[in-house]
């Protein structure tokens, strides 16, 4: 018996390593792997990401954005507010809930949405598109986001 290590990711996820009984000669095809590494997120940057994800809502997706983090659109930024039960745990631009929504983020492959604006803003649209509109957003519901339209 062998042990291996799983180079899938998808499949690292579910298995630490796998047992192999018989080895043959087995072929894996290749396949070309894109890398892209954004590493300039300027708030410019992180609006035009903004936008060009949520289409139409973007002026919308912007001004929520910019108010649910204090106004500033940085790479990571983690909420300072203390809660009734404690220390708020909600992070990124979009300031999403870390408890109601991090297994989806893993499900979606954006797991990294704390510290990935790209990231981020895809599980944003997630959310905002799971819920028909903004009103998961705290600023939106209160009305404060409209000062950054």
């Amino acid at each position: 018996m062998i042990s291996c290590i799983v180079l899938d990711t998808k499949i690292a996820e579910a298995y630490e390593y796998t047992e192999v009984l018989e080895l043959t000669n087995v072929e894996v095809p290749r396949r070309e792997v894109k890398i892209e590494v954004v590493y300039n997120w300027t708030p410019e940057r992180i609006e035009k990401e903004i936008r060009d994800v949520f289409g139409e809502a973007g002026d919308v997706a912007v001004a929520v954005a910019k108010s649910e983090s204090g106004g500033v659109l940085r790479a990571e930024i983690r909420s300072q507010n203390i809660l009734s039960y404690g220390q708020e745990d909600s992070h990124c631009t979009f300031q999403v809930h870390a408890p109601d929504h991090e297994a989806n983020a893993k499900r979606l492959g954006l797991g990294d949405y704390r510290t990935n604006p790209r990231s981020c803003v895809r599980l944003a649209y997630h959310i905002y598109k799971d819920a028909g509109g903004f009103t998961p957003w705290t600023e939106y519901k209160n009305g404060r986001y409209k000062k950054h339209l």
